[in-house]
């Protein structure tokens, strides 16, 4: 569906706030309804103001055919415009939402819905959604009673209260009964902003049998960090696969609670030689009078030509298999595809790339400018002892395992003071970002090798690359499935669940394998990875609803079992030159201690 964007300005007590509105166009008009209203949805942004991302996110939702209204959220401090995805921008947003004043973002929050209300092309029908700051301020506009659902996206501060210079009430007042309508919350389990504490006291208050009327709520925790859904300076968090389903899940939602109001049906005049229905385009219109008269003067018809927007059946799914248009498509892609499979060195495995080292560099180079831009204060010097503990290992297994060639810009490792954040992740320039949160989940130095072995083995087998390689095979599959009738939406869905998931799933457990391979070679004990996984587990045990099938991760469970079967056989080929395992020395320090 064409939209079309413009901007109101809308006077408040604290200065005029500027709301992007986002609509399905004039010319997006519903056949046979040409009164047709349309339901309304409140984005909220996150601490920048409306961005880049947030209005795409915002288009998105308009083309199903609903009004969006996106305010910014920091009009009184930064003006109508959005703030930058660094620093100076962070910074700057997170000291304004704990500055304005909580009835400031109330009058907001009454303002959009006003404006959305009175919209002439709107049903009166409102949702709200928004991701991070704007997660919580969707969670708040669901205390308004015309707010029939809101779909929060990791959103932040409801846990802690600490809203405005004063704290706030959303979780309180939610806890209460005040929201009448659907809510659904999405966080990620990796999400150091609402760590697992905060989401089961959010879960356990809006749960309570003193919640009456029972909330209708959904709350889904997934494999995913902060900002999943974000598709721009993410710092590498952005997952297009869960992304996805999210994003189905918002429209099955909104869909059910904020309908359409279609009007009465309207009687379309029609042509006398051509059905209205199948008339797409110009071009449509000539060939199909160039179709009639041919036939009329007894001469055979073109060759069948599909059309996807005719539907799939199976009748016109034969003709179009063996139509030109298919045949050169099918080969062609799959000549391409065939030409850049490659084999993986360290396993063997068969995977399609197409992505040059010269670009995976400059992926990484970008995507290591947004990570220390957002986590560059709390980076330790690399005097600090945790710094030089986790520096050593990384070297430790560079050097035995002689990768010193495999990171173009140098191997280069970065400890953040997190301790709340249990992860670790490599860019694609070879730069490793590591959490001291994972460090008491390591437990030892062989734990946290395993844990960078994994790390590493990423970079060693192009990981990167192949998923970006992937994702033009994803999109090339998804067209062609559109071509052939299936509905876009459900084919890309459906696409992720049988190639996406499973092939991230996939590159996850041969990285957990070379990584073992690399930690072994640097006389690190493999079998500490069984106790690794077991610990996270238990970190990631919530009551929640169980989601893992829609994982880009093997569940923690799955990878202990995997990692003890692999690590048992790897420990056969420990390098002569490492000394005795930890577990053959303890014995031995034992009974000397009890002789003396």
């Amino acid at each position: 569906m064409l939209i079309e964007q413009s901007q109101i300005t809308v006077e408040t007590q604290t200065g005029p706030l500027g709301i992007e509105i986002i609509k399905p166009s004039k010319l997006s008009k519903i056949a046979g309804y040409p009164n047709a209203r349309f339901p309304g949805v409140v984005v909220w942004s996150e601490i920048y103001n409306v961005t880049g991302p947030v209005l795409r996110f915002a288009n998105q939702i308009a083309a199903q055919g609903y009004i969006v209204a996106a305010p910014n959220v920091f009009h009184e401090f930064a003006g109508n415009v959005p703030l930058a995805y660094d620093e100076k921008g962070t910074a700057d947003g997170n000291a304004y939402k704990v500055k304005k004043l909580l009835s400031a973002t109330d009058e907001d929050i009454t303002k959009s819905i006003d404006t959305l209300v009175a919209h002439p092309n709107c049903t009166g029908q409102v949702g709200a959604t928004g991701m991070c700051y704007g997660g919580h301020l969707a969670f708040r506009t669901a205390l308004d009673p015309r707010c029939k659902a809101a779909v929060c996206y990791f959103a932040t501060d409801i846990h802690s209260a600490t809203l405005s210079p004063s704290g706030d009430d959303s979780l309180e007042r939610a806890s209460k009964g005040e929201i009448k309508g659907e809510v659904v919350m999405i966080f990620g389990t990796q999400d150091g902003h609402v760590p697992l504490e905060g989401r089961n006291k959010i879960r356990n208050a809006l749960t309570a049998e003193s919640v009456q009327p029972p909330l209708r709520l959904s709350f889904l925790e997934l494999q995913a960090n902060h900002a999943f859904i974000r598709d721009e300076m993410s710092k590498g968090r952005f997952d297009a696969a869960i992304s996805k389903v999210c994003f189905e899940l918002l429209l099955e939602t909104f869909g059910r609670t904020i309908a359409r109001d279609l009007g009465e049906p309207v009687q379309e005049k029609k042509g006398d030689d051509l059905n209205a229905k199948d008339v797409f385009t110009v071009m449509d219109v000539i060939r199909r009078q160039q179709q009639q008269q041919q036939a009329g003067r007894g001469m055979t018809s073109p060759r069948y030509r599909h059309d996807p927007r005719q539907g799939f059946s199976w009748h016109n799914f034969k003709a179009y298999i063996r139509s030109p248009f298919f045949i050169i498509l099918v080969s062609g892609g799959g000549a391409y595809y065939l030409f850049h499979l490659e084999r993986v060195p360290e396993t063997g495995r068969w995977r399609f790339m197409d992505v040059s080292p010269t670009m995976e560099v400059e992926m990484g180079e970008q995507a290591f400018q947004e990570t220390i831009g957002e986590f560059g204060r709390n980076v330790l010097p690399d005097h600090h002892p945790q710094a030089r503990y986790v520096q050593g290992v990384v070297k430790r297994i560079i050097q035995a395992n002689g990768l010193e060639g495999k990171a173009p810009s140098g191997w280069k490792t970065y400890v953040v003071k997190d301790d709340s954040t249990k992860n670790a992740f490599v860019l694609p320039n070879g730069t490793i970002f590591v959490f001291t949160g994972i460090l008491p989940v390591a437990a030892d130095a062989d734990g946290l090798a395993c844990v960078l072995g994994h790390e590493i083995a990423h970079q060693v087998a192009r990981h990167s690359a192949e998923r970006m390689s992937g994702m033009k095979v994803f999109y090339g599959l998804a067209l062609l499935l559109a071509s052939l009738g299936i509905d876009m939406g459900l084919s890309q869905v459906l696409l992720q669940f049988i190639y996406q998931l499973p092939n991230s799933r996939k590159n996850e457990t041969e990285a957990d394998l070379i990584g073992l391979r690399l930690a072994n070679q640097a006389c690190f004990d493999p079998r500490a990875a069984e106790g690794l996984w077991h610990r996270m587990s238990a970190t990631e045990e919530t009551p929640g609803v169980d989601m893992s099938f829609l994982s880009t991760h093997p569940s923690s469970k799955n990878r202990t079992v995997q990692v003890r079967k692999w690590a048992d056989e790897i420990i056969q080929d420990r390098p002569s030159q490492c000394g005795p395992l930890r577990h053959q020395i303890e014995p031995f320090q034992q009974a000397t201690r009890s002789r003396w």
